[in-house]
Formats: C-alpha cells, sequence, structure tokens
C-alpha cells in the first residue's frame, strides 16, 4: 500500500475501544501518584522553620540522588517550589516506564504474535498502528497533564494558585512520558523481539537516572546534557524555564521520525540487531521447573533487587539530620509516627515506619512474580508444560514459593541498604541484627497478600488484578492513614496494622502465628481450586 498512514484513523479508534478501561485507570493512577506528596509538604511547610527543615533536608546529597536538585535561587523556595522538585523526577521516571510497557507491548508485541500480520492482511498502512498507537500515547498525556495542573489548581496550596505554574510542572512530566514512549518505539524497531526493546529501554531509563546523580550534586549545568533531567530543569514553581520543554519536543520530533524509517525498511518480524543463537545444550538448571522460573524471573528479580537496596541506602543516609529535621513541629512527627518512646531514638522510630512503607513496595514486586502463573496461562504456555509429566502442583507451590522468596529478597536487601548508609551518616548506628528485624517483620502481611492472590488464582483467575485495589488501600493507609484520622474500621483492613512496628513494639508472635495460619488456609483453598478448574485462555 502506497499510503503508509492509511486507516490510521480506524486503529485508533480500535485502541481507545479496545484499551479504554486500561487508559483510563492510567491517567487516574497518573494523578493520584503526581499529587501524592502535597498534602504533607503542605502541612510541613506552614512556617519558616518546617520550610528551612524540608529545605535542610532536600539538599542532602541522598535526596538529590533520588529526586534531583532544588532550584539555585533558594531565596524564590516555597512549598510549591520543594513539591514540584521533589515530585518532577520521580513522577517522569513511573510515568516513562508505563510509557515504555504500553508503546512495546501495542506494537512490537503484537507483531511478535502475529496480530499485527493478521492486522495488515487488510487495507491497513504499514505505519497506521504505530501512528495510532503514539496518538493514543499524546491523548492519554495530554489529559493526565490537564488533570493534574486542575487537582493541584483546587488545592488552594498558596505557592500554587497560578495554573500556568501547574501546568508547567504536568507539563514536564507528561512530556517525559511521550518522550520514553517515542524511545522504547526505536528501540521496537531495532531489536527483534519485545523483551529486548523493553529491557534496552529500560535500561536506558536506568542509566540517565543515575549518570544525572553527580551532575546534579556537584555540577548542574552538565545536567542538561540528559533528557531525563529535563524533567526537573524546568524549575516549576521557580523558574518555569521553557528550554527543557523544547529541547524534548525537538529530541521526540527527531526520534520518531527515525523509528518511521526503521520500520518502513525492515520486514515483519525482523529486526536490527542480530537474534542470540543460544546455547546448543540446556544447563542442568533450566531441566527443572523451579530452575527454568528463576532463569526467566532473574533479570526482573536483579534490577527490583538493586532498587530496593538503593532505597534503603537512600533512607539510611538521611539518619545524620533526622534529629533536625524530625523534631521541626508535630506534624511532622504525626506523619512519620514518631512517638515518646524515651528508650528509642528518632532514627529508631524513623526506620520502623520507614520499612512499613518499603513492605508495601516490596509486595508489589512478590505479586508480580505470583501473577506469572496467569499470565503464562493466558498465553497459552502452561497448557504447553501440562503436556509433560509436570503437574499442577508444583506449578502453583513453584510459583507461590518463589514468590515469597521474592518478598523475603527485597526486604532484607532494603534493611542491608539502610544498615550500612547509616553507618556513615550517624553517629548513633543501629545494629544490624535490629535493623533486618524492623525490615523482616513486614514478611508476614507480604505472604497474607500473595495467599489472597493464590486463592485469586484458584478460583477468579479472570479477576487476579482485584489484588492492586487491596495494595493501593493498603499504601494509602499506611502513607496518610495518620494524617485524615481514617475511622478504625477502615485502618482495621490494613494487614500490616496487626504488625509489630519493631522494634519500638513488642514482638507479637501471636498476631504473626495467625496472619500465616490464614495465608497456609488461603493458599490451600486457592490450590484445591486451581486443580480442578479448567485452563483459560487470553
Amino acid at each position: 500500500m502506497k499510503n503508509p498512514m492509511y486507516a490510521t484513523s480506524r486503529m485508533f479508534l480500535q485502541l481507545l475501544k479496545r484499551d479504554w478501561i486500561k487508559l483510563v485507570a492510567w491517567v487516574l493512577g497518573m494523578v493520584a501518584f503526581a499529587i501524592s506528596g502535597l498534602s504533607k509538604m503542605e502541612l510541613l511547610g506552614q512556617d519558616t522553620t518546617q520550610l528551612k527543615a524540608m529545605v535542610s533536608m532536600f539538599q542532602n546529597p541522598a535526596m538529590i540522588a533520588l529526586a534531583g536538585p532544588l532550584p539555585p535561587n533558594s531565596s524564590q523556595l516555597s512549598v510549591g517550589a520543594i513539591f514540584g522538585q521533589s515530585m518532577t523526577l520521580l513522577t517522569a521516571v513511573l510515568f516513562a516506564i508505563v510509557s515504555i510497557i504500553y508503546v512495546v507491548n501495542r506494537t512490537r508485541k503484537e507483531e511478535d504474535e502475529g496480530t499485527l500480520e493478521l492486522i495488515r492482511s487488510f487495507k491497513v498502512g504499514k505505519l497506521a498502528n504505530t501512528t495510532a498507537v503514539m496518538f493514543v500515547l499524546l491523548l492519554v498525556h495530554l489529559l493526565t497533564t490537564f488533570a493534574i495542573a486542575g487537582v493541584l489548581e483546587v488545592q488552594h496550596v498558596p505557592s500554587m494558585h497560578a495554573f500556568s505554574d501547574n501546568l508547567m510542572f504536568a507539563g514536564a512530566v507528561s512530556l517525559q512520558g511521550i518522550l520514553w514512549g517515542v524511545i522504547a518505539l526505536v528501540f521496537a524497531q531495532i531489536n527483534p523481539e519485545a523483551g529486548g526493546a523493553k529491557g534496552f529501554s529500560f535500561a536506558l531509563l536506568g542509566l540517565l537516572y543515575v549518570v544525572r546523580i553527580p551532575t546534579d550534586i556537584s555540577n548542574l549545568h552538565l545536567s542538561w546534557l540528559n533528557p531525563l533531567s529535563w524533567s526537573y530543569l524546568a524549575f516549576p514553581y521557580v523558574e518555569n524555564n521553557i528550554l527543557p520543554f523544547v529541547l524534548t519536543i525537538v529530541l521526540i520530533g527527531i526520534l520518531l521520525v527515525l523509528a518511521y524509517r526503521l520500520e518502513l525498511s525492515r520486514d515483519m518480524g525482523a529486526g536490527y540487531l542480530p537474534e542470540g543463537k543460544g546455547h546448543n545444550h540446556a544447563r542442568k538448571s533450566l531441566l527443572s521447573y523451579p530452575g527454568l522460573l528463576l532463569h526467566l524471573e532473574k533479570t526482573t528479580i536483579i534490577s527490583w533487587s538493586v532498587g530496593f537496596l538503593l532505597f534503603g541506602a537512600i533512607y539510611g543516609s538521611l539518619f545524620g539530620k533526622m534529629d533536625e529535621f524530625l523534631n521541626s513541629n508535630a506534624t511532622v512527627k504525626q506523619i512519620f509516627a514518631i512517638g515518646s518512646a524515651g528508650k528509642y531514638s528518632l532514627q529508631e522510630q524513623f526506620m520502623s515506619t520507614i520499612f512499613v512503607i518499603m513492605a508495601v513496595i516490596v509486595v508489589c514486586f512478590a505479586v508480580v512474580g505470583l501473577n506469572k502463573t496467569i499470565s503464562e496461562e493466558k498465553r497459552g504456555r502452561q497448557e504447553q508444560l501440562y503436556a509433560t509429566p509436570l503437574t499442577r502442583t508444583k506449578i502453583y507451590w513453584t510459583h507461590a514459593l518463589l514468590s515469597i522468596g521474592m518478598g523475603f529478597l527485597g526486604l532484607f536487601v532494603s534493611g542491608i541498604g539502610l544498615y550500612f548508609a547509616q553507618r556513615g551518616s550517624s553517629a548513633n548506628t543501629i545494629p544490624l541484627g535490629e535493623v533486618l528485624q524492623s525490615a523482616l517483620i513486614g514478611l508476614p502481611g507480604i505472604v497474607f497478600i500473595l495467599s489472597i492472590l493464590g486463592l485469586l488464582v484458584g478460583f477468579l483467575p479472570r479477576f487476579t488484578s482485584i489484588i492492586w485495589i487491596y495494595i493501593g488501600f493498603v499504601f494509602f493507609d499506611v502513607y496518610v492513614g495518620s494524617l485524615i484520622s481514617l475511622p478504625d474500621w477502615v485502618g482495621k483492613l490494613n494487614i500490616f496494622g496487626y504488625l509489630p512496628r519493631l522494634p519500638i513494639d513488642a514482638m507479637n508472635w501471636s498476631n504473626v502465628l495467625i496472619i500465616l495460619s490464614i495465608s497456609l488456609v488461603l493458599f490451600v483453598g486457592g490450590y484445591v481450586s486451581y486443580l480442578k478448574r479448567d485452563m483459560i485462555q487470553g
């Protein structure tokens, strides 16, 4: 077909019809994340003393490494400026991740599965699907931009009353989402399969995130060479610099033209990188199902573990300035659950709260591992395994035990990261055993959530995504529950509320054993149903 864009509008409408629920959830989730830190920062910045404490904390190299630098003009700092700077990079990274996944899934992955070959057998241009995906990406981020700006506007925060400032913040993070969607599209043309496209995209994102750390800390001018840094170099609420927007739009245009040229010049199902030949014989570890599963998941496990290690290290490096920050006022202590436990330091009390938040993040990692049973089943891969002597019993319990192990690993490495980082930043070093106890006490809560998912795998395999609703509630309760005074019955729905916050609480073995016993019952119930139910198809 001479016109490579032919039927783009039809493909666009079909994508909206097909993905509208997912896209709506995507917009709502991104908006919720983007504004999640505002309520706490507004309370923390109610007077000059608190604002100075926040500035001191965000000038810590560890915080710069995590969220980027504060604006150079410190005399104009406000709650809006600190919110914009602390949330811009992290939100941009989240938007980038979601965009990469969506673009690769709707382009290269569908090409790998043969869906695009079927579509192109009709009167559809070669670039129609790609262009439709780009239009969907643009639409989603436009909606997200105005939604974020609107929600921030109605909060009536004194330093964030200008809609143009809020639009600057929202536009900066949304443009990064579009940029990384286009980057993923380029890699989708270069790589011969979807996994490689995602891997290269995430690797570049991680690389740019890491290389900006030394420049942000010591030489901010060099950060202009990093496209990821353009998200926060606009400095919303302070400078509102338009240059990063111009640079991002120009780069998007260049990469989009490159992606189109690459797609037009290659054959269906082909890439520009050679496919790996692999080994002539399988390793012994691959001859067992647990070994195969570990081999398939090793990249995910390693990347998440490195992330948990870094997050633990970042929190640990803050211990040196903890006294100044946590003593700024009563609201700060309320947010971080700091009480008057005389024999425990502020660092220990802060640590007990941090590890509850970390446990909720780690459970996402573990849930992704257990959810593989359903995703593989929908793709028809489990059916091939059932043609061998492999039993459903081994499949179910291998995934269950691996996901629990992933939860343990995530908590353990975050504890290790926090321990070694706080040794270099604080005079009052918390012993390793105490740190690991505080970290690992969240494991029973993770096991309980996994057991609910195990029950869904057995009884309601098409509705396993329900578990994310509960995880979202738990995160909300842990993160802001103490601020908005939720009713007691709401807090009792949070499984982590039944676990002691070590070391400031006494160990409660009865609660731990009850939670683990209920989890075992739920896992067994899911297993029994899994043995009896029919296979599901995508």
